[in-house]
């Protein structure tokens, strides 16, 4: 993960980080919108998923996410406790990976055509490792997903997370992740 003075030093600013940010998410919704409209579904009690997204702090710029969430109130606005946890590269060269693990909310927002958009906010704990030290440190996270039906209880959609560590680190995440639940 590369600290704010690292950015500064690689010539990014919070301005463009922001403005890149803002596109994206404008390109979600864009996408969400071009959608055909189906019939609604009820929204699955259990769902799993797994996801890939690009992160551009990350060394290399990949990163994976996994799931899992439960309906616990309401089948036309649910919503859902939600644990996850995020894998993300520390560097290349040894290889080093980053793990966070989080609890919280996804709150259904809006149901666009078959995307049905939900509000997301976890808080967990950040811990990244070498043969030599360990870092483990508190994060939060918050966020959007959109998901679609694909058939037989599977679906696939975008999703942007912003995370924040205790050490004032923030990055944002974009990627696609897929679902089943029932």
């Amino acid at each position: 993960m590369l600290s704010p003075s690292k950015l500064k030093a690689m010539g990014e600013t919070s301005a463009g980080i922001r403005e890149r940010a803002r596109r994206l998410y404008v390109l979600g919704l864009l996408i969400l919108l071009s959608a055909s409209p189906v019939s609604a579904q009820t929204p699955p009690a259990d769902v799993v998923g797994a996801g890939a997204h690009w992160n551009q702090f990350a060394s290399p710029q990949l990163g994976g996410l996994l799931f899992f969430a439960h309906r616990m109130f309401n089948d036309a606005s649910p919503t859902y406790s939600f644990t996850a946890i995020e894998f993300v590269s520390v560097q290349k060269q040894p290889f080093r990976i980053g793990t966070l693990l989080q609890s919280g909310i996804a709150q259904h927002v809006k149901q666009i055509g078959p995307w049905r958009l939900y509000g997301i906010g976890m808080a967990g704990a950040l811990t990244s490792a070498t043969s030599t030290d360990s870092n483990v440190g508190f994060a939060g996270s918050y966020g959007t997903a959109a998901f679609a039906p694909i058939g037989k209880g599977w679906a696939v959609g975008p999703y942007l997370l912003f995370t924040e560590a205790k050490s004032g680190e923030r990055q944002w995440a974009a990627g696609m992740i897929f679902s089943w639940g029932r």
